[in-house]
């Protein structure tokens, strides 16, 4: 990941890459790779962020140039692509976020205070993220869904327990997957957020403590 990142950055830059269609490929082929490793090894990516914005620029000036000239079924498939992508981008916060827990264990007095605001502030923009694209325009018509009903019911209903949601299907199958990714990244800070919240409480009362004994 360290030598193709350093490849791009000494070869090219960001502009060059992610302005055609060929680079934009390789660019989210890199993402998904540099995106796994930094959750795995909750390091930071070794690309700046600034690559993975101008990737998202350059893609919102092409989507409109382009979107009023596709077909309806090309133009789902391509907002569906360029909607992953999007999606996929918030990892870097991620990681980012991930990437300061371990210096928890370290750090103490005002350092530990300055990681725990910058993990609480991370995980925050993280579900304000998530929200905004999954209530966003191109989104909300993409991922809509209807209810099936309990078709074996009939058959098994007396060993099979209700579901604890109403099964439904994707208008658009494929759409599935931002569905899925974006469920992730919420349920993943769901969990982590207040954990670091109950840190900033126990610091909160430390120094009040400490305050006090002076």
């Amino acid at each position: 990941m360290s030598g193709a990142a350093q490849i791009f950055q000494t070869r090219t830059n960001a502009t060059q890459v992610c302005s055609s269609s060929l680079g934009r490929h390789l660019f989210k082929w890199y993402s998904l790779i540099e995106d796994e490793c930094c959750l795995l090894l909750s390091c930071r990516g070794a690309l700046p962020p600034t690559w993975r914005q101008e990737d998202f620029r350059i893609r919102k000036l092409i989507a409109a140039a382009e979107y009023p000239l596709l077909s309806k079924d090309e133009l789902r498939l391509r907002i569906l692509d360029d909607v992953l992508q999007a999606t996929l981008d918030i990892i870097t916060a991620m990681a980012d976020g991930l990437s300061t827990v371990p210096e928890l264990n370290r750090a103490t007095g005002d350092r530990r205070a300055e990681i725990i605001a910058h993990l609480e502030s991370t995980m925050i923009y993280i579900i304000n993220y998530v929200h905004s694209l999954r209530n966003s325009q191109l989104v909300m018509p993409l991922i809509q869904t209807f209810e099936v009903g309990f078709p074996w019911k009939t058959k098994h209903s007396t060993c099979c327990p209700d579901l604890p949601f109403p099964p439904f299907r994707f208008a658009y199958p494929p759409a599935g997957m931002i569905f899925i990714c974006l469920e992730a990244i919420r349920l993943y800070v769901t969990v982590h957020l207040p954990y670091t919240w109950a840190l900033t409480r126990s610091r909160l009362s430390s120094t009040h403590q400490s305050r006090r004994l002076e």
